[in-house]
């Protein structure tokens, strides 16, 4: 962040967070593969525990989806369907995958624009014939200005 944004008095609260520790994505991915359809099967979460060092919860839950995906995949081809854990390893392998590409077309992007970009400008409503009533002359937003407001009904 912006040294100008840290200084004292702008933030209230900072929070840091870590990536969930081995037990925390235990939990999730225990959670997650719960609501499994049972065609798939039961699935070793020690193996997915270990294998997932470094990934976040979002990334877990991105991971039990593309496992099911890959899976009802190979089912619909009518291939022979592997052991259900390694759907779900080859989901972790492409969620590192394309972290790793979003970071470096990150990077690339902010080498070729170092600076931040520049605000817009405002846009500007142009006129637009065939539609009456929405833009008024100038003489007309004149006298809508100087009539008198309606007194309030006091009851």
């Amino acid at each position: 962040m912006p040294p100008a944004l840290v200084r004292s008095g702008r933030i209230e609260l900072w929070l840091q967070t870590r990536f969930p520790d081995a037990a925390a994505r235990t939990a999730i991915l225990r959670d997650r593969c719960a609501d499994l359809p049972k065609a798939i099967g039961d699935v070793d979460i020690a193996a997915l525990t270990a294998s997932s060092e470094g990934l976040s919860g979002a990334d877990l839950k991105r991971v039990v989806d593309d496992g099911k995906l890959l899976f009802a995949f190979d089912r619909e081809r009518k291939k022979q369907t592997r052991p259900s854990t390694e759907y779900f390893l080859t989901a972790i392998e492409t969620v590192r995958r394309n972290k790793e590409q979003y970071a470096d077309a990150e990077a690339r992007a902010r080498m070729r624009h170092p600076v931040r970009p520049r605000p817009m400008a405002p846009a500007r409503r142009a006129h637009r014939p065939g539609r009456p009533g929405r833009y008024r002359s100038r003489s007309r937003r004149r006298r809508a200005r100087r009539r008198p407001r309606p007194r309030s009904h006091r009851g």
